[in-house]
């Protein structure tokens, strides 16, 4: 959870610290909605767990059948969406923030992106805890935050919210 928590705010910190309280909000209100959106994912997991914890032990077929629906199910679910907030970005912030955060539809057109891959792995997280690899799954949430601060830090200098707002100027 420590990592989670990190890899979720993270961003956010950074943004504060290199690009000021403009590009935070900017980016926070996109982020604010792929936020909501992980809400499918989370509940599909405790949904499935006990599910698949209960056919790691009696049935590896129908564990097999549960993961590859999971997954499936999952992956029709966060594609749609990926690409309905792609699409529909500028006029979603527009409706739900207003003009002055019209900067946000770029941040969210990217960051949705990492929602429907969230969709896509929870199945694979999901199975890591029902097996009883929670260490594993903790090394992946580790690589992953580290992976978000080495990005951030590479990325966030050059690409970020307000460079983009001043070249459209």
């Amino acid at each position: 959870m420590i990592f989670v928590t990190v890899f979720y705010w993270i961003s956010t910190v950074m943004l504060s610290f290199m690009k000021g309280d403009a590009v935070v909000g900017w980016y926070y209100a996109a982020y604010r909605m792929v936020l909501a959106l992980l809400f499918v994912p989370g509940a599909w997991g405790s949904t499935i767990f006990p599910v698949m914890s209960k056919f790691y032990v009696i049935s590896r077929d129908s564990l097999r059948f549960s993961f590859e629906k999971s997954f499936k199910y999952l992956t029709i679910l966060g594609i749609p969406i990926g690409v309905g907030a792609t699409v529909l970005a500028q006029r979603l912030i527009l409706l739900i923030f207003g003009a002055e955060y019209a900067n946000s539809a770029t941040a969210l057109q990217i960051s949705v992106w990492s929602s429907v891959f969230i969709f896509m792995g929870a199945t694979f997280s999901n199975s890591f805890n029902s097996f009883n690899m929670q260490v594993m799954e903790t090394k992946i949430a580790g690589s992953c935050v580290a992976l978000n601060v080495v990005l951030n830090l590479l990325l966030i200098p050059k690409y970020s919210l307000l460079e983009l707002a001043l070249r459209q100027f």
